[in-house]
């Protein structure tokens, strides 16, 4: 749910951002709300089962709040996983290489860590 509400939230944000020129920071949001969107995909692939992963994903977000975000040190899920599972989504299970590359490049383009 906190990650449909930040996605909405998102969405309200990039509208006024694009009112007023601002379609660079528009875009940044973008990335934020496609993520969004691919976490709850990835969380609802097999609800109401949870895989392993999706246990993990759900542990791991709750293990952190701002006031001990460096302290706690726990195994995030891979990025990969989450992507897998929205190609899945977007393929109807099948692995699609073109839908993988696109994706990938979105993500790359407005994450500072992935850049090369």
């Amino acid at each position: 749910m906190l990650k449909l509400i930040r996605a909405a939230q998102g969405i309200k944000s990039q509208i006024i951002l694009c009112q007023n020129g601002l379609f660079i920071d528009a875009f940044s949001i973008y990335r934020c709300v496609a993520d969004c969107a691919e976490e709850i995909i990835f969380m609802l692939e097999q609800y109401p089962e949870q895989s392993s992963h999706v246990k993990q994903f759900v542990n791991n977000f709750f293990e952190h709040t701002i006031d001990n975000y460096l302290s706690v040190e726990t195994n995030p899920v891979l990025k990969q996983k989450v992507h897998s599972a929205n190609i899945r989504y977007l393929t109807d299970m099948s692995f699609n290489e073109e839908i993988r590359n696109k994706l990938e490049n979105i993500h790359k383009t407005f994450c500072e860590r992935c850049q090369s």
